[in-house]
């Protein structure tokens, strides 16, 4: 699990092992399940813009376009592909709150959710 925001920083990661939550960032700390106060899960929308993605759009919708409305539609295609570079991805996210006053936001994956979720009890 990836740590994107909280009191350990916004960098590093967590993992379940041995019984224990690991928080790995600036500052380490490892927990056990009743140490934990709450977990919050939720999904986090993340918007980038691909080059290779809008260069695809644009030249294929470009030339579609161009058939049959010249350059018009030359233009219009040019432009519209290039809109199409920007996609959106979503993640899952938990907010974890601990006994210590610390948190943190962890990026997971379904499986990583699910285990923490039935790690917290």
């Amino acid at each position: 699990m990836r740590i994107t925001s909280g009191t350990f920083g916004i960098k590093g990661s967590a993992f379940i092992g041995g019984g224990r939550l690991h928080v790995e960032s600036s500052k380490k700390a490892s927990y056990r399940p009743e140490q934990i106060r709450r977990v919050e899960a939720g999904e986090v929308s993340d918007r980038q813009f691909s080059l290779g993605r809008a260069l695809l759009g644009a030249g294929l919708l470009g030339l579609l376009l161009a058939l049959v409305a010249g350059p018009l539609g030359l233009l219009a295609g040019v432009f519209l592909g290039g809109l199409g570079g920007f996609a959106s991805e979503k993640h899952n996210a938990a907010e974890v709150e601990f006994d210590d006053g610390n948190s943190v936001r962890l990026i997971c994956t379904d499986r990583a959710l699910n285990k923490l979720i039935k790690f917290k009890g």
